[in-house]
């Protein structure tokens, strides 16, 4: 768990501009150099964490398929719309990787300014829910699908917030 508290701590760092001086040094061995942009210092252990999360939902996402009957289905049966909390966060923290893995890079469209990794977790967890309809220990369900979009909306949202010191 400490990882993970670690990781969040280096993103609102970074999100806020707070660099850590880098450990690379110049050709030369020199004086060492700092990044050019925060979310750099970042990114050569983000994509392994992102990597390892993204690892992490197939497995559920096949345990699921198999209509398995893994502890952790069990456990999110007993908690109160625990499903539901369950899409929210782990599709939220999946766009929230994604996002950070590229470097919060932004669509324009004509009426907003999209985060590119949220359209990406978007389109995957809505194909994911799509193809529930044929998957005998599946079934599509509307109310997931909902989940799935708020937490990809709101928790990118919330972090950006975050490091901007908004909920300080």
């Amino acid at each position: 768990m400490g990882w993970g508290i670690r990781l969040i701590s280096n993103c609102l760092d970074i999100l806020r501009g707070v660099h850590k001086p880098s450990l690379h040094t110049t050709h030369s061995g020199a004086c060492p150099r700092r990044p050019k942009n925060g979310i750099l210092y970042l990114m050569q252990k983000q994509h392994l964490y992102t990597g390892a999360f993204v690892a992490f939902i197939i497995f559920i996402i096949a345990l699921a398929n198999q209509g398995s009957e893994a502890f952790i289905f069990r456990l999110i049966r007993f908690v109160p719309f625990g499903d539901k909390l369950g899409h929210f966060f782990l599709v939220g923290t999946l766009a929230c990787f994604i996002n950070l893995s590229l470097n919060w890079r932004r669509i324009r469209l004509p009426f907003a300014h999209l985060l590119l990794g949220s359209l990406l977790v978007a389109g995957v967890m809505l194909l994911e829910e799509i193809s529930q309809l044929w998957l005998t220990h599946r079934t599509f369900d509307l109310f997931d699908l909902t989940s799935d979009l708020l937490g990809i909306w709101l928790l990118p949202q919330a972090l950006i917030r975050a490091g901007r010191g908004e909920f300080s």
